[in-house]
């Protein structure tokens, strides 16, 4: 915008011509009443905790208008690093700028034009104020904002992880209305009702190019969810380029130059995630989903055998009976303990087909030396135990998220360890793990990868993860949830449109507080999130039916 438009707006608004040469001068185009959502203009998602708005405004110029850090920030590379990509957020380069039908902008002159707004300060405050390096289970993710004219706008927290919330929510106040660019006068206090807030992507069914993982990323700290829980490898493809078992990939990856991910690659992302303030979780599932493992460390899958005893040629879950398989196990997670900076990692645990257990006669003779004879749920326990025990005495110790099955079997394991819940009855599942003193984990209600005509979202969106009949002590041990894309049907293609805005649902209900689940009001808020996405370069779905986007299609196609 000129500044030469840029003023005769400014004098529009402070009354020096008629309310009529106002309307003619915007000239907006036709606008019909229809069956649809409208829009909001400058709401957050997720909501709040707690925000205060007037009517008053100010306009913002993004030839003027600068991001003033604290002397505390000078040298902080994460904030440092983030003020380019939130300028772009705050004048995003695929809108088109559209102005209000004529009588919202008659309502809009009618409201009290502030002036312009040309800097926002942004400051780490507080006695625990540090700039931290790596994002991490826990982290203080609060904010406040203040936006009031003059000194008093400025943006501030306790950690870098609230400053990069905040500059989220700064640019999602900024909207499109009289002016290209204009925000409220507003003040804000924020903060996580749950601190893991995952997003899970399944790169083994279909790879996934690093150009799309990037673009997830993106949109999870436009959502305020801070794991990207990548499950990495399965049966169908092993991508993972491992450093001390190189065949694993050679052998297991579907082509092993273009569809792997290499040292470098995985390097990459875990950066791009650390200045987003996400946590990259790697899963490498076992004993079962690990057909693609065979092929390039052959011995670690167990034989299947026929009927009357003879190998049959096809291979069932890993072998617990053969002792090579930990030792082969300990120098992967020790490797993967060192490629993933995190503290946590998944170890999967579910859907572990035992009938080629029950086939093979070495492990029944196993079996019988343990004393555990025709109980196969044992075998399979006696294998995440190892596992479990591999990663507790690695040199850096991380702390295992196991699904569900691995805490239904009666597996011995520790309290600390997340039990993440997926299946359904998941309310039954909540209740008897946070009982016996487990940390929990939710998934069930949240797979994106399921898809249904029409507004799916709505039953994410009404999902209370507390509601299992749990104690206050029980109802704490929830950590969070994560929402899964499983890749069957998923690939580069889809990820993001088959995802986005859906996974909206899913980060208003675990970011904000209880009490926001009414989804008719949620509605005009997540139709702008879809509109702000597309604004931003994402080519996210329509999420409320038919509607209207102020976007430049011509660019963003």
């Amino acid at each position: 915008m000129s500044t030469s438009r840029f003023l005769s707006v400014s004098l529009l608004l402070l009354g020096t011509v008629s309310a009529e040469e106002k309307l003619s001068n915007f000239a907006p185009a036709p606008y019909r009443a229809g069956p649809w959502v409208l829009s909001t203009r400058g709401e957050i998602w997720p909501k709040p905790q707690i925000q205060q708005s007037s009517s008053s405004f100010f306009s913002i110029n993004p030839d003027t208008f600068q991001f003033k850090l604290g002397p505390e920030l000078i040298e902080c590379e994460i904030v440092q690093t983030a003020l380019p990509r939130f300028f772009e957020r705050v004048f995003p380069k695929f809108s088109t700028n559209s102005r209000t039908p004529k009588q919202e902008l008659t309502n809009a002159i009618d409201q009290e034009y502030l002036g312009g707004l040309d800097h926002v300060r942004v400051e780490l405050v507080g006695t625990r104020a540090n700039c931290e390096t790596h994002p991490y289970f826990g982290m203080i993710e609060s904010y406040n904002i203040t936006i009031g004219g003059g000194d008093k706008n400025v943006i501030t927290s306790e950690s870098v992880w609230g400053l990069l919330k905040g500059l989220e929510s700064f640019s999602q106040l900024v909207y499109s209305s009289s002016f290209p660019s204009q925000i409220n006068e507003t003040t804000i206090q924020d903060y996580p009702r749950f601190p893991h807030r995952g997003f899970m992507v399944d790169s083994s069914r279909h790879f996934l190019q690093m150009k799309m993982l990037k673009q997830t990323l993106d949109i999870l700290e436009m959502n305020k969810i801070n794991v990207f829980h990548w499950h990495l490898v399965d049966d169908q493809s092993f991508p993972y380029q491992s450093m001390k078992f190189p065949n694993l990939s050679l052998l297991g990856a579907y082509q092993p130059y273009t569809h792997t991910y290499s040292p470098t690659d995985v390097e990459e992302i875990i950066e791009f995630a650390r200045l987003r303030g996400i946590r990259v979780i790697p899963e490498f599932d076992t004993p079962g989903h690990t057909q693609s493992w065979e092929l390039g460390q052959p011995g670690v899958l167990t034989q299947c055998y026929t009927d009357d005893g003879h190998p049959d040629g096809s291979k069932g879950p890993m072998d617990p009976s053969n002792e090579s398989l930990f030792d082969f196990l300990t120098d992967l997670f020790q490797e993967l303990s060192a490629v993933f900076p995190d503290n946590y990692v998944h170890l999967g645990g579910d859907e572990v087909d035992t009938s080629c257990w029950e086939s093979n006669p070495h492990i029944t003779e196993f079996m019988a030396h343990l004393n555990i004879t025709g109980e196969y749920r044992k075998l399979e326990s006696y294998h995440v135990e190892r596992v479990l025990g591999i990663v507790d005495h690695l040199a850096k110790k991380s702390t295992p998220i196991v699904w569900e099955e691995v805490f239904d079997n009666g597996d011995n394991i520790s309290k600390d360890t997340l039990v993440h819940v997926w299946k359904d009855g998941w309310q039954d599942t909540m209740k008897k793990a946070t009982k016996a003193g487990f940390r929990v984990l939710l998934s069930s209600p949240f797979y994106l990868n399921r898809i249904a005509y029409g507004t799916d979202w709505v039953d994410m969106y009404k999902v209370e993860p507390l509601d299992f009949d749990g104690s206050a002590n029980e109802e704490a041990l929830v950590q969070g949830g994560e929402a899964c894309i499983w890749g069957e049907w998923v690939d580069s293609v889809n990820l993001v449109t088959r995802a986005w805005p859906r996974g909206c649902a899913f980060a208003e209900r675990f970011w904000s507080d209880s009490s926001v689940k009414d989804e008719a009001k949620a509605a005009p808020r997540l139709q702008e999130q879809e509109c702000r996405m597309l604004q931003r370069g994402y080519r996210v779905n329509p999420i409320v039916g038919p509607n209207f986007c102020p976007v430049d299609w011509d660019s963003i196609l």
